[in-house]
């Protein structure tokens, strides 16, 4: 898993994707729709306590206790309605807790999708927040590292956003149409870029 190396920002880790695509062969980037917003509480709360030791379960209690307390007044017109509104879906954003609470639970998608994957074949995750970078020497297995994540965001309420997901193969022969030599992760452009590719992506050139 990666998330920074040694302090350094999201070029040194696009870097290291395109080193790993470009000698392994096959890539997948996926995208959650809106990550904070879908995710159940009781079915996020009650994963975390499974998933990690007795230590931390009077932090992870307390807080998700505040999270499902919190009440939300809508407004219209500019007038606020009279009633709040609860609810068990989502993470409050302005929270501090959020982002690292959205680690722990991609911390443990992490793990079940690379306990699936064999002794003997290649598996590079790299988890950015909502974004998941996966790279293989094997078709198969980044398949079903794939399907494995789908399995993960249905249990807790996660939705993979279909329009973001990019298949990407070294090789000219897989499925033309379907996998590209490229793609674009954390802002770049990664893999066998030509020409014709970069004018389509004027923003990422220009970061080039």
């Amino acid at each position: 898993m990666a998330g920074s190396v040694n302090g350094h920002g999201p070029e040194v880790m696009a870097a290291i994707y395109d080193t790993l695509f470009k000698n392994w062969g096959y890539i997948a980037a996926l995208d959650f729709s809106h990550c904070f917003d879908t995710i159940n509480l009781n079915v996020l709360h009650g994963g975390l306590l499974k998933g990690f030791p007795p230590q931390l379960h009077a932090w992870i209690n307390c807080l998700f206790n505040q999270w499902k307390a919190s009440k939300r007044w809508m407004m219209y017109d500019g007038h606020v309605h009279g009633t709040p509104y609860q609810s068990n879906i989502g993470i409050p954003q302005g929270d501090a807790a959020s982002p690292l609470i959205l680690c722990l639970l991609l911390c443990m998608g992490f793990d079940e999708v690379q306990q699936r994957c064999p002794d003997d074949v290649k598996l590079f995750q790299g988890i950015d927040m909502d974004d998941r970078t996966l790279i293989s020497n094997s078709i198969e297995v980044l398949r079903e590292a794939v399907f494995a994540w789908q399995q993960f965001a249905e249990r807790f309420h996660l939705l993979e956003n279909p329009e973001k997901t990019q298949w990407g193969s070294i090789c000219p022969m897989d499925e033309p149409g379907f996998f590209r030599p490229f793609v674009e992760v954390l802002g770049a452009l990664i893999g066998n870029v030509s020409d014709a590719a970069l004018e389509k992506f004027p923003k990422l050139t220009g970061r080039m």
